[in-house]
């Protein structure tokens, strides 16, 4: 559809809008401008639009000025006076056979004098491609593309065609194309002939007209609202000054009449619910993460005359649906939909922000986490086994938790350690030809303290074995890990760990609080073996040495292998967990240049070197940068020491002069004297 800019001007003032956010502004709300002419022509400018099929209200200028004004906030030329329902009439029996008609209103043009048609009207209904006709019809068609309305400008006969075409036009619809026509319309012609003209002077009737304003089913909805009656009085009294203006002509008193009393206010309502607008709206994008406000909300709607009520309790929003959009507003969502489009889809992230939140790490969990990190850095492999297990004979059995109707007899009972089940992986590995195996695992082990006391607790074992560890030389035969490679492992990885731990050969008799630790003892060999302390409590939390290979491995694969085994709860609490924090100042090079001076000093043999430097700092902290040493000599004959200092001095806003440097020599000889 094409409109004027001017004649969208009568009604909104866009003299200060800028025609590129114009466009941007209505085709983000929904109103597609394909294009803006600057007619030269017709001097005007012409604004190709593309109106969807839900919203045929917008055909006309004055429907498009107040959706503009909606949309970019801006007044209206037009105040609408609110009409009451006091103003609406009864029925007449008149006009009440017309089923179709709702409203009709005539007035009788008499003493016409012009009947040409002005140029800016033609140039209105050029831009809406309308060939201009005859003054009549071109302020019919004028009417409806400023208005949205049809009016009728007629003679008596004409009229009488007019009232049996719109009784025509209803019965086809119902009678599917059977035309009847009603005989009681034929009545209003000596009706209107008595109350628009003089009775006695009707042959004058070829020379007058009559003014027709009909609203009816067949152009509007079987109700009109307070917009709609307001748009129809401004029309009436816009194309009654047109006619006296351009005809010369004088308007006689209206016959006005209502077919039945129409409802003005809608009583269609819809709630909205708060929460569905932000979870369908979104963020706003200047509004970090938050959704848009309940004031912004009520505002869009009460500019839009949906009338909200906010129900702060229920946190829901009840909106009235005005006639006018009743026809395509009738769900909760179709409303959230205007919220959106008159606040600015633009406004609202266009997809849904990565928020990559991650949930509270235990320290505990953090540790583990590392501790497994740590290990597969230095090489080893981790493993996962079962926990359930097969007693054999050096397992403590009143420490061991059986289990009642075990599916096989090898996962009898719950672990009691992790080092067994790595026995097995490496008893496996050998016997499938794969030679290294250094492996560790993490897990829980179980034990039963007391009858009716059970603990679960979780243990890190390794087992370490490479026959081609290292060699001295190419030439040479490669050698299995020794005992000092196995230990730096775990020294490297308990160190990384920041464990404040100690080695202890000797097991004492307080070691009886781990006995977890302890039961696992004949795994390793009786001299080769070694415990892990913690520092603060001398408390055992670890065991590592050389697997007894006497009872563990076949006498075909008599090589060293190294295994160990730490409850991490104890280990994790050697940790020392306060925050070191870097204690360095950042501050800038000095821009200008720095001098150095080489100094001779005759020292005292119990004088210390950190001393002299202190002393000489003294002087002058913002000047000296640095002291060397560079050089040192003792004179055996008078057994005095000398030593040679290198000190640079610098300043960070000027270049020293001689006087300076002079300055801090003398202050070092009386400091040092």
């Amino acid at each position: 559809m094409k409109f004027s800019w001017k004649l969208l001007n009568q009604f909104i003032d866009l003299k200060n809008t800028k025609l590129e956010e114009f466009k941007e502004k209505l085709t983000l709300c929904g109103i597609e401008i394909e294009q803006i002419e600057n007619n030269i022509a017709l001097k005007d400018k012409i604004i190709y639009l593309n109106i969807t099929s839900n919203r045929k209200e917008i055909s006309c200028v004055a429907n498009l000025a107040k959706e503009i004004s909606i949309i970019l906030n801006l007044p209206l030329k037009i105040k609408y006076i609110n009409l009451h329902k006091a103003y609406l009439k009864n029925s007449l029996e008149t006009i009440e056979p017309i089923t179709e008609i709702k409203y009709l209103k005539f007035y009788s043009i008499n003493n016409i004098k012009n009947s040409s048609s002005p140029s800016w009207l033609i140039k209105y209904l050029k831009i809406s491609d309308i060939k201009p006709s005859n003054l009549w019809h071109n302020i019919e068609e004028y009417t409806k593309i400023k208005w949205g309305y049809t009016i009728k400008i007629l003679t008596i006969d004409t009229l009488e065609k007019e009232l049996l075409n719109l009784n025509i036009k209803k019965h086809k619809e119902k009678k599917h194309n059977h035309y009847q026509t009603n005989s009681s319309n034929l009545s209003l012609i000596p009706y209107l002939k008595q109350q628009l003209f003089d009775y006695n002077n009707w042959y004058h009737e070829c020379y007058e007209k009559i003014l027709l304003f009909a609203l009816n089913e067949n152009n509007h909805w079987s109700y009109c609202d307070e917009n709609l009656l307001n748009n129809y009085t401004y029309a009436q009294q816009d194309i009654i000054n047109i006619i006296t203006t351009f005809t010369g002509s004088t308007i006689g008193k209206p016959l006005e009449e209502w077919k039945t009393k129409i409802c003005i206010e809608s009583n269609y309502h819809i709630q909205i619910r708060k929460s569905r607008v932000h979870n369908i709206l979104g963020c706003t994008k200047y509004k970090k993460l938050k959704s848009l406000p309940t004031k912004e909300i009520l505002t869009t709607l009460n500019k839009l005359t949906f009338n909200p009520v906010y129900y702060k309790n229920l946190n829901i929003i009840q909106a009235k649906v005005p006639n006018n959009r009743i026809h395509d507003i009738t769900r909760e969502i179709d409303v959230i939909e205007e919220i959106g489009r008159i606040y600015g889809f633009n406004n609202f992230f266009n997809k849904l922000s990565l928020n990559n939140i991650k949930g509270r790490i235990s320290p505990f969990y953090f540790q583990i986490k590392k501790t497994r990190t740590l290990l597969r850095n230095l090489g080893l492999n981790e493993v996962i086994n079962c926990s359930l297990v097969q007693n054999n004979i050096y397992t403590n059995f009143e420490r061991t938790i059986g289990l009642h109707n075990f599916i096989t007899n090898e996962q009898n009972s719950l672990r009691n350690n992790i080092i067994e089940n790595l026995i097995n992986n490496y008893k496996y590995n050998i016997k499938h030809k794969n030679p290294r195996i250094e492996i560790f695992e993490m897990g829980k082990v179980f034990e039963q303290v007391t009858k009716n006391q059970k603990t679960e607790t979780m243990h890190l074992g390794g087992l370490i074995y490479n026959p081609n560890f290292i060699r001295t030389n190419w030439s040479n035969k490669a050698e299995n890990i020794n005992w000092f490679h196995a230990k730096g492992i775990i020294e490297t990885f308990l160190e990384q760990l920041d464990c404040k731990i100690f080695w202890n050969k000797k097991f004492q008799k307080s070691d009886t609080v781990n006995q977890a630790i302890k039961n696992i003892i004949y795994l390793f060999h009786p001299i080769k073996r070694i415990g892990i302390y913690n520092l603060l409590n001398k408390k055992l939390i670890g065991i590592f040495g050389e697997l007894n290979l006497k009872d563990n491995v076949s006498e075909t694969n008599k090589k060293h292998v190294y295994i160990f085994e730490i409850n991490t709860k104890e280990l994790y609490k050697t940790i020392n967990v306060k925050n070191k924090h870097l204690k360095y100042n950042i501050k800038p090079y000095s821009l200008y240049p720095s001098v150095t001076r080489d100094i001779s000093l005759k020292i005292k043999k119990n004088h210390h070197l950190t001393e002299i430097k202190e002393i000489i700092f003294q002087t002058n902290k913002n000047l000296i940068k640095s002291i060397n040493i560079f050089n040192e000599y003792y004179d055996q004959k008078s057994r005095v020491r000398f030593i040679g200092l290198r000190i640079t001095y610098q300043a960070n806003n000027r270049t020293l002069n001689s006087t300076d440097i002079k300055n801090i020599d003398d202050s070092i000889k009386n400091l040092l004297n």
